[in-house]
């Protein structure tokens, strides 16, 4: 006896036809799917967990497991329950939940790589859609993050003119006949050079000068 069964998440929706499983293993998954499509991943993850202790094993178990996964932040254990899914007859589906499994983990060149095959010509087309919007939204978020790999320069610099009337450093209380007229420099700088996307190499410097042109005071 054959029964056909819809895959549970918002990933993606599909099919799969499965020998009957023992009622008890069909009955955790059924509760299993009315707690996902309430939103509560944690029981739904559990009820999928005792389905496949009990002996169910099949494509729509594995999918809706991984969704749970998935759901739940378990991102190791969700990609590896897609990538068995890459042999059979869903495996578009599962590049492009392998896709998502990896931006949601922040590896992006990972995430690029899995909805660009799941954009393929051979795929469905509503993965393919769904792998192009995909792949649009991380190329209009490059940008951003190429400027953090950017090398960054900046600089300050300052003059001033100004009139020391005490050039030999004598007590104010002591008379002093040595005035002159100086000029100060103050420049100062930072490079900034990226080392990997999470560390930058950082130099400061600065310089100051005076340049004093002596002279008797009236």
């Amino acid at each position: 006896m054959f029964k056909t069964l819809r895959f549970v998440g918002l990933l993606a929706i599909s099919a799969v036809v499965f020998a009957e499983p023992d009622q008890s293993a069909q009955q955790a998954m059924a509760i299993g799917i009315e707690q996902f499509q309430q939103g509560d991943y944690p029981a739904a993850r559990q009820q999928f967990e005792v389905a496949r202790e009990l002996g169910y094993d099949s494509p729509a178990l594995t999918y809706n497991l991984a969704v749970t996964y998935y759901k739940t932040g378990d991102y190791p254990a969700a990609e590896a329950l897609f990538s068995r899914l890459l042999e059979g007859q869903n495996q578009a589906l599962a590049r492009y939940n392998l896709g998502l499994v990896a931006l949601a983990d922040g590896r992006l060149a990972v995430a690029e790589r899995w909805f660009q095959e799941s954009a393929s010509e051979d795929a469905p087309e509503t993965i393919r859609e769904l792998a192009q919007r995909q792949l649009a939204k991380l190329a209009e978020d490059a940008p951003s993050d190429l400027s953090s790999m950017k090398s960054i320069a900046q600089g300050y610099l300052a003059t001033g003119l100004g009139y020391d009337s005490n050039v030999a450093g004598v007590p104010d209380d002591s008379p002093s006949d040595r005035g002159s007229f100086y000029a100060e420099l103050v420049a100062a700088g930072t490079l900034s050079q990226p080392v990997t996307e999470d560390w930058r190499v950082v130099w400061d410097g600065v310089i100051y000068g005076q340049d004093y042109t002596r002279g008797r005071a009236d």
